[in-house]
């Protein structure tokens, strides 16, 4: 049952990126709505621009929740604690994926999965100290803290992987041109590159390479994720809780090393980025926690369980509130303006 719950949830994810890629890219994928708030002199109207890309953000966010709930409660973790952890990680990474990357590009609109990861990973640590100095009276079932650093491992590589369908909306974090490269970076990727279309992608405004064949980067990305996500999962539930969070962290953290060199984004001004210094980081750091952590003890995983805990009507809830929340906050674009105006088809009355 366990495969089968993998090579679904893989399929579900692999089709939702493949529709990423082939729509994404273009003019009409950006701007989801545009509210009217202000109207001017000449009697337009100044509108608030909601994106696909706080969409896509948060279609990841959630997906990377519940992918987390269900590997807690597949080892029986009790909901309450499944859902404090979570939440100490939501309050650390989305302040920083801001924070930290405004101060690393300075740039005050920019956003990093790069930078709330690292900050993530540190809260997940502290989190299993926590948990393994004791647990204060409660009678419920904890995790012990290598198996919830392997299911946090797990769901940031679903999230980065699904997420970088955000970036290739907004047309952000985007390779290099394909006349800029190689010739055996070139050959390889002559018939899989991205094009973007619009004046209003990052791509066109930061480089002016709109309309020029570049390294897919961003669906690479999200291939090498999920993927080492998927493998994680088959780890997980065989009850190699180590051997997954040593994988995935490295495979996530180690790609985005590589990755750097191919990006044409501005990622600092120097050649090794601050980003590629925060993944060799948090790789020591993940090999320190392996090191300090106990061994974990043998739990049988049982995914078709933890099935059970994020549908629960109540965590549902909470994920819409979060899903709205993050819509809002990272949907509403503070570098695209807009201009409107109404009229009347009079052939219609």
């Amino acid at each position: 049952m366990n495969g089968i719950i993998i090579v679904k949830m893989f399929l579900g994810f692999l089709l939702y990126q493949v529709w990423g890629f082939r729509k994404l890219p273009k003019e009409n994928s950006q701007i989801l709505a545009v509210i009217p708030v202000r109207q001017r002199p000449d009697g337009n109207w100044e509108g608030i621009n909601l994106t696909y890309y706080g969409v896509l953000i948060a279609n990841a966010i959630v997906a990377a929740s519940f992918s987390f709930m269900i590997l807690m409660g597949s080892i029986g973790v009790d909901l309450q604690i499944s859902l404090c952890i979570l939440t100490v990680l939501l309050c650390l990474t989305l302040p920083a994926a801001g924070i930290l990357s405004r101060w690393i590009e300075n740039k005050p609109n920019t956003f990093s999965t790069g930078a709330a990861s690292i900050l993530g990973l540190i809260g997940a640590g502290l989190t299993g100290a926590i948990i393994q100095m004791g647990s204060w009276g409660y009678t419920g079932v904890t995790p012990e803290p290598i198996p919830m650093l392997a299911g946090i491992s797990i769901a940031y590589c679903f999230g980065e992987g699904l997420g970088r369908l955000a970036c290739i909306s907004f047309g952000c974090c985007y390779g290099k041109p394909l006349q800029q490269s190689s010739p055996l970076v070139k050959k390889i990727f002559k018939k899989f590159h991205f094009v973007f279309y619009g004046q209003t992608k990052k791509i066109a405004y930061a480089h002016g390479w709109d309309g020029l064949p570049v390294v897919p980067v961003q669906a690479i990305t999200a291939i090498i994720c999920t993927t080492s996500g998927m493998l994680g999962m088959i780890l997980f539930s065989n009850s190699l809780f180590t051997e997954t969070f040593v994988f995935t962290l490295f495979v996530s953290q180690g790609w985005r090393l590589f990755s750097e060199f191919f990006r044409g984004d501005f990622r600092g001004s120097r050649k090794f980025t601050a980003y590629q210094y925060l993944s060799i980081f948090s790789m020591v750091l993940g090999i320190l926690f392996v090191l300090v952590f106990p061994a974990p003890s043998f739990h049988s995983v049982e995914l078709i369980s933890g099935l059970g805990v994020p549908f629960n009507p109540g965590v549902i809830l909470l994920f819409a509130v979060i899903w709205f929340f993050i819509v809002t906050y990272l949907g509403k674009s503070k570098v695209i303006g807009s201009n409107l105006s109404f009229f009347v088809h009079m052939d219609r009355i």
